[in-house]
Formats: C-alpha cells, sequence, structure tokens
C-alpha cells in the first residue's frame, strides 16, 4: 500500500478545531474507486503540533501529499512540502485549493518557479482530479503540471465524509471538537470582481441530494457539534428547497441543542421576490437567538459606481425595510476599498442607515484573492491596484511551527481615484462613527448589549458616546448640520487638533495596513476592544475634548 497524506492546517482554539472538509471530500471520492483502495492508505492531517521538520522527518515513507490550500494555511503547506521534498525526494507534492494562482498564466508560472519542489497543481474542484492523479501514477503515466479540473456533474457521486472518515478522525483526536463545515450546492453564477467562488467553480450552481443533507445535518446533532457552517454562496436562492433545509435545521438544533452555532458563507444575491433569505434568517434567529450571529446582508457598496466595477447587481438596497425585526439587528455588510470608492462615497455608504437603531454596519477589508477576478493583470491596470500584505493572525493555533513561518494575506490599499491616505482616512472615519455615535445605538437596542458583551466596565465610554450622539442629534435637528457634516468636522477636528482623543485616533491610524487584520475589527467595533485603564485616566481629558469641539461648531 502506498502511504497518501492530505494535509489541510485548519485553526483551533479552546479545544474546537475545524473539520478538515476538503481533504476529506477527496479521500471520500477516491475511496468509492477500487484500484485506489487497493492500492493507497489515506491519512488525513489537519493539525501539527512539532515542529515542521520534526513532523516530516515522522511521515511513513510518503508516496504523494496533496495539499488543501487558502488564506490561513498556504505558506505552511509551502514550508511542509519544501522539507518533504528534502527528505523524501521521490515524494509526489500536489496541491490544490483556492490558493494555488491560476488565473494568469504568468503567476502560475511564478509560483513554480518560485516552488519547485511542487510537483503538480490543481484548479477546480479536486474530487475527481486527485482520483485521476492517483489512477494515472498506478500505470507510470506522467503527470501535467497544471491540471485543470473539470465540473463534477454528479455531486451525489461523492460520498459524504461525516460517515466513517468523520469518526475515525473523531477516535484519534479525543481532546478536541470539531467545527464543522456542510455544504448544500456548489457553485455560484455571480461573477463579483472580489471573490474566488465564480471562477473557481464555474458558475453554474448544483445540488447535493437532499436527503444527503439532511443526513449530514443529523451527524451534527447526533455528534453535539459546537459550531456549523453552512458552505451555500447564495443560501435561500432555491427558495422552497434552502428553506426546507434551513427549516429541517433549525428543529435539530430545537429538539436537541446541536449543532449548537450557527453561521453561513453566503445569502442569495437575487431578488428577493425570487428568494427565502428573509424568511431563512427570521427562522435561524429565532431559532438559535444568541448562537446565531446578527443576520447579514451583503451589500458590498451603494454606489453604482463602485457595484458597477466589481460587477456586482444591488438587490438589497431597495427593499431592506423587509428586514428590520424589533427581536434583533440586521448587519449590513460592506466591503472596503474597492474600484470606483472614494472618501465621499465611502463615507456616504458607512452612514447610510446611521440613524437607524436595527441596523449596524460592518465593514470588511478587500483581500486581493488568487484567482478573484479583481486579480486578472488587465483589471489591476485598469484601476492601477495596489495592495500590501498583512499578517493573517486571526484564530491562529500557537505551536512551534508558529515561529517559522507567518501566513499573510494582500490586501487592497489605493486605485486610480483613492490615494492610500485616503483609504487610512476612510477607516478612521468608521472609527470614529462606531466609538463616538453607533454605541449609543447599541446601547438603544437593548439586546445588543449583552450580544456583545457590553457592561458597566464601558460606562465612561458609553457616556462619552451619549454626550457625542446627543450633541449631533440635537444640532441635525436644530441646524441645517447634517450627520455628515459633523462627523466630517470632527474628523478634520482631531486630524489637526492635538487632544487625548487625536492621540487615540493617530495611534491606531498608525497602525492600519502595518499589523493583522484585528486593526479592522477595532474600527468597526472599539468598545470591544475597551482599555478601561485607559478611559479612566482620561476621563476629564475626554469631556472637555469633546465640549470644545461642539462649543468651536
Amino acid at each position: 500500500m502506498k502511504n497518501i497524506y492530505l494535509i489541510q492546517l485548519t485553526e483551533g482554539g479552546s479545544g474546537i478545531w475545524h473539520f478538515p472538509y476538503s481533504v476529506a471530500m477527496l479521500q471520500s471520492y477516491c475511496q468509492t474507486i477500487s484500484k485506489i483502495k487497493e492500492n493507497y492508505k489515506f491519512n488525513i492531517i489537519f493539525r501539527i503540533e512539532t515542529n515542521f521538520k520534526q513532523f516530516v522527518e515522522n511521515l511513513d515513507n510518503p508516496f504523494l501529499i496533496g495539499y488543501s490550500s487558502y488564506l490561513w494555511n498556504s505558506k505552511r503547506h509551502l514550508h511542509i512540502a519544501k522539507y518533504v521534498k528534502e527528505l523524501y525526494p521521490d515524494c509526489i507534492n500536489v496541491i490544490g485549493g483556492p490558493s494555488f494562482p491560476n488565473i494568469n498564466q504568468e503567476d502560475t508560472e511564478l509560483f513554480f518557479n518560485q516552488n519547485p519542489f511542487i510537483d503538480a497543481g490543481v484548479s477546480g474542484e479536486g474530487e475527481k482530479a486527485f482520483s485521476s492523479i492517483l489512477l494515472k501514477l498506478l500505470n507510470n503515466e506522467k503527470l501535467d503540471r497544471h491540471i485543470r479540473a473539470e465540473r463534477i456533474d454528479d455531486l451525489n457521486a461523492i460520498p459524504s465524509p461525516y460517515g466513517d472518515i468523520f469518526q475515525e478522525l473523531k477516535e484519534k483526536n479525543k481532546d478536541i471538537e470539531f467545527e464543522c463545515t456542510i455544504e448544500t450546492d456548489r457553485g455560484c453564477p455571480f461573477k463579483c470582481a472580489f471573490c474566488d467562488w465564480g471562477s473557481l467553480t464555474q458558475q453554474k450552481i448544483k445540488q447535493f441530494d437532499i436527503d444527503r443533507v439532511f443526513f449530514e445535518l443529523n451527524k451534527m446533532s447526533e455528534n453535539k457539534i459546537p459550531k456549523l457552517q453552512l458552505a451555500s454562496a447564495n443560501l435561500g436562492i432555491f427558495k422552497e428547497r434552502d428553506y426546507e433545509i434551513v427549516d429541517y435545521l433549525c428543529s435539530l438544533h430545537e429538539e436537541t441543542g446541536y449543532p449548537q452555532r450557527l453561521t453561513e458563507s453566503g445569502v442569495s444575491k437575487t431578488p428577493n421576490n425570487k428568494n427565502s433569505n428573509l424568511k431563512i434568517r427570521k427562522r435561524l434567529k429565532n431559532a438559535f437567538k444568541e448562537y446565531y450571529h446578527s443576520p447579514r446582508m451583503f451589500l458590498q457598496s451603494s454606489n453604482e459606481e463602485v457595484l458597477k466595477n466589481i460587477r456586482r447587481v444591488d438587490t438589497y438596497r431597495n427593499e431592506l425595510e423587509l428586514f428590520k425585526d424589533d427581536n434583533y439587528r440586521t448587519a449590513l455588510e460592506l466591503l472596503f476599498p474597492m474600484p470606483g470608492h472614494t472618501y465621499d462615497r465611502f463615507i456616504d455608504d458607512a452612514i447610510s442607515h446611521i440613524t437607524d437603531n436595527q441596523f449596524i454596519t460592518n465593514v470588511m477589508p478587500v483581500m486581493m484573492l488568487p484567482n478573484a477576478p479583481m486579480n486578472d493583470k488587465l483589471y489591476r491596470e485598469k484601476f492601477n491596484i495596489k495592495t500590501v500584505s498583512v499578517t493573517w493572525g486571526e484564530l491562529m493555533a500557537v505551536y512551534p511551527q508558529m515561529d517559522e513561518v507567518v501566513e499573510t494575506v494582500n490586501l487592497l490599499i489605493s486605485f486610480n481615484d483613492l490615494p492610500f491616505n485616503d483609504t487610512k482616512k476612510c477607516w478612521m472615519f468608521l472609527w470614529i462613527i462606531n466609538s463616538f455615535y453607533n454605541l449609543k445605538k447599541i446601547k438603544n437596542f437593548s439586546l445588543s448589549m449583552s450580544e456583545l458583551n457590553l457592561n458597566e466596565k464601558n460606562s465612561i465610554q458609553t457616556n462619552i458616546s451619549d454626550v457625542f450622539f446627543n450633541k449631533t442629534n440635537q444640532l441635525v435637528n436644530d441646524t441645517e448640520y447634517t450627520h455628515k457634516d459633523i462627523f466630517i468636522k470632527f474628523q478634520d477636528f482631531l486630524e489637526t487638533d492635538f487632544n487625548v482623543i487625536s492621540h487615540m485616533y493617530d495611534k491606531l491610524k498608525e497602525l492600519l495596513y502595518k499589523e493583522d487584520l484585528v486593526t479592522f475589527k477595532i474600527c468597526n467595533r472599539p468598545y470591544l476592544f475597551y482599555d478601561e485603564t485607559f478611559y479612566d485616566h482620561y476621563e476629564k481629558d475626554l469631556h472637555q475634548t469633546m465640549k470644545r469641539f461642539f462649543n468651536a461648531l
């Protein structure tokens, strides 16, 4: 038997790790082919608790190693592959997953030139492509360097990995629990420039049989899974079917308490009368309550120029009122920066629902994914896109090898009409409204306080926010000032004046695009990073600074 290792390093904390779904699907399909099952032994690796070299030295005569690579593990996978080729020159390294670059031919060639220890790369759906690699090697056939996988017509030909493979991994890792992923379908018909989902799965959506989905959901409940992710790019697009799946999931949670928590990858981008988005969100929130995040609407932007540039169709903006509910807030998710953004356009996005307590805005930094249409050479040149590399830094497990290699992501920072300094200024505008205005909104919407773990410790911060909120609204009501006017004037004040708030402002601005992704979380949710000692010490100065600003108006 030839030893096959399938490596998908995931992340974990507090004894909970992500189930290596992608490589488990590879193994599950390959083992349906008798010739492969008779000649290969599979070993799945998702966590390494030694340094990389020691891990590679302990491998048992590896014949081939497959790596499923994405943002959070791609550099570590390459590090391992290099050691493998040094210690086992005849071992075959095959890489796949969204981080294997294939949208530009020169990027693919550069990847192989920089990583000569990689023997082959697979782009597209991996299950059938990987099995064909194993069969070719049994016949002593030469592998192509770049293997472009064809779409899989019948997804149900891939057995669920939540049978024997899942149980075997559970048995081998009794010290942890798994967070799990389920696909209800695969593919995306949209071609959003910032996303690699449509380009990687070649658009058309194909469904897993609903009985298979129910089987996997039952497994999540039976095994008391603490968190489940529904990996559909357009949950709700199959109006009746998707709601039936969600309703079944909710019933399991209501009956057993499991899966305990839930998140989803995407929602349907079709018009609301053609999908079940609203119905699904209400059912999920009513069933999971605090164990389901605030329902999210992925707006990305409300600006027509930006939406045109990113090839995004706006189907939500005029129907957002439908998603209001007295029992929860709805999160409006934006992406920034994107081609077409300017300082003024971003501000309009950020404050578009500033006075509505039931909406909260969340802005995500745009990552340049290797295979997103935005990374196409002609697209980058058209908009003069510039990027910078920052540390991934999210949920990274702390093991000895983390000193050897650091995972990074490329973030967009500027375009033709948006210089880098304006990009940082936009993020700091977001910090301002979330630090000094939106906190009052959250406080007014009582359910949000417990959801965000806000308590008496934030009292000084909330008091400062109350002052800004009340003074701003008073000026808007009594004068010709708009919210936008006051927020911009406050930002200009912080950029030109020396005071305790401008010190906080400058310190955070300096960290943007230099530290890891946590800096952007601070801009979105500064109240989650409350420094009690600082606020206690500077309480008087904070109030005096606020008073001085409003007196100047």
